[in-house]
């Protein structure tokens, strides 16, 4: 019996034993099938072309896909459109994807010109480097340098360079607007001068006009000034100069009524028998700075009395005052009014 429960048990341990060799072979597969390595190794055996693979494509394909599903249901919309003549409003998930596929689309576009102003300006920087290389491994050959500086100069202008370093030179070389040359699609395009040029400009352009005038306009008068007149001319001449008189007699008339002199007259101090200037009223009282308040309210019992008074104005006119009987009713003066109700106190 001992014997045939050690077998079993050597059974039971070898079956487990292999699911867990199966279990480890069937892992290490799932993982080979992760690997990138295992998949290049076996597309290369396929022979299937390699694919070049860029950072945020997996992004940029999912973007595409969902640009292309729209573009399709904009298609059928503008075709169902044709066929009922009449515009089929969006909904609002339409709505969302349209503004969604709008804003990848800018991005997307921002993204391309950032990348080809960044190109044009590592290109422009790596031939102004090239060129001031070469320029040194010249000089240094002609001015009899030794061999090492040749050949240091030569390494340095031959070794491949990595994209971080020709964009880090790229930034210490000035900017495309600066330079003479521009490498761009747009090189026939006119560079525009800077918003502060074209300002300055226009300022300096105002102010020699206004001294153009400034000048003109007192040449005018001198010419008008000097001359003594006779003949069309000076007729002319002598108008202007009249209109400029009347102009400066119409000015000191209005400064003169406007002016703060003649409007107060100095009140003569009065004197009392000893010589000495009498006080005022506003001395004697010596209120100071204290403000001003209405006589009719100083008293308390006559501000409330007021108060009472105006409330009982306001009440007459939300509720009608009540008549009472001084005598026998004499009938209408106009006839009795059938449409007038009125309430009349009764005892």
């Amino acid at each position: 019996m001992a014997m045939d429960g050690e077998a079993e048990g050597g059974k039971k341990g070898g079956e487990v034993g292999g699911r867990r060799e199966e279990r480890e072979v069937r892992e290490a597969r799932r993982r080979a099938a992760r690997s990138a390595f295992v998949k290049e190794l076996a597309e290369d055996v396929e022979g299937r072309p390699r694919e070049m693979r860029v950072e945020g494509a997996s992004t940029m394909m999912v973007e595409g896909k969902e640009m292309e599903r729209e573009v399709e249901r904009l298609r059928e919309r503008a075709a169902a459109e044709e066929r009922m003549f009449s515009r089929v409003p969006l909904n609002r998930g339409e709505k969302q994807r349209l503004k969604a596929l709008k804003r990848s689309q800018n991005m997307l576009a921002g993204m391309l010109d950032d990348f080809d102003d960044d190109i044009a300006g590592i290109m422009a920087a790596g031939e102004e480097g090239g060129a001031q290389a070469g320029d040194a491994v010249a000089g240094a050959a002609a001015g009899g340098g030794s061999s090492a500086q040749v050949a240091g100069l030569l390494d340095s202008l031959l070794r491949p360079r990595k994209l971080s370093e020709a964009i880090h030179e790229a930034g210490k070389m000035p900017s495309l607007r600066a330079q003479a040359k521009v490498i761009s699609g747009d090189a026939d395009i006119p560079l525009k001068p800077d918003l502060g040029e074209r300002r300055r400009a226009y300022e300096a352009g105002v102010v020699a006009k206004q001294v153009r005038k400034r000048g003109s306009e007192d040449l005018g008068f001198d010419q008008g000034d000097d001359e003594d007149g006779g003949g069309e001319g000076g007729e002319e001449d002598e108008f202007y100069a009249e209109a400029r008189r009347m102009q400066e007699a119409r000015k000191s008339a209005k400064a003169a009524k406007y002016s703060s002199s003649g409007l107060i007259p100095e009140a003569e101090p009065s004197v009392d028998e000893d010589g000495r200037r009498q006080i005022t009223t506003q001395i004697e009282r010596n209120r100071g700075l204290m403000a001003h308040r209405n006589k009719a309210v100083k008293n308390p019992r006559k501000k409330y009395k007021l108060k009472h008074a105006n409330a009982v104005v306001r009440r007459k006119g939300q509720v009608r005052d009540v008549k009472r009987e001084t005598a026998p009713y004499g009938g209408e003066s106009t006839g009795i009014r059938s449409s007038i109700s009125r309430s009349v106190r009764i005892g």
